[in-house]
């Protein structure tokens, strides 16, 4: 039995798939497809513009702050690193979130409005927020205590 290091465990309390697997098996590059998010559990980030091509979805962890760093992270059904690919997103959760472009101080950060009907179909088009296409490196989620 392999021993799980402290990343890996806060991973698997993090990381979901929407069929309940364990992120083990949902951050795979092998996992079978999730289904469309409808629920109000996750945040999504996509690797095409109109959500098409890969998937990540995050749950957030209950009240207060959910941090997902993405170096090393793999779409939940495709192959390819989700680190500076996503080019859309979807915010179902009743938590604003941040998408920054990295995770060390000084981040460039792309606000996300709580959802459950907070998407953004192009991450480069954007009124209020920096061009964020291809640059999210890690995702923040601040959720209401």
């Amino acid at each position: 039995m392999k021993k799980m290091t402290g990343g890996a465990l806060l991973a698997g309390l993090v990381l979901l798939g929407l069929s309940g697997a364990p992120a083990a098996q949902a951050d795979s590059r092998n996992a079978s497809d999730i289904a469309h998010v409808t629920s109000t559990k996750y945040l999504c980030i996509y690797q095409n513009d109109n959500y098409g091509g890969g998937r990540f979805c995050v749950a957030p962890r209950g009240s207060g702050f959910t941090t997902v760093d993405l170096p090393g992270k793999h779409w939940q059904n495709k192959s390819g690193r989700v680190d500076n690919a996503a080019s859309s997103m979807k915010n179902a959760t009743r938590c604003k979130a941040r998408l920054r472009d990295t995770r060390y101080y000084g981040a460039k950060e792309y606000y996300v409005k709580p959802g459950p009907n907070s998407n953004d179909a192009d991450l480069t088009k954007n009124k209020n927020n920096p061009r964020f296409d291809n640059k999210t490196s890690q995702i923040v989620i601040d959720c209401p205590r």
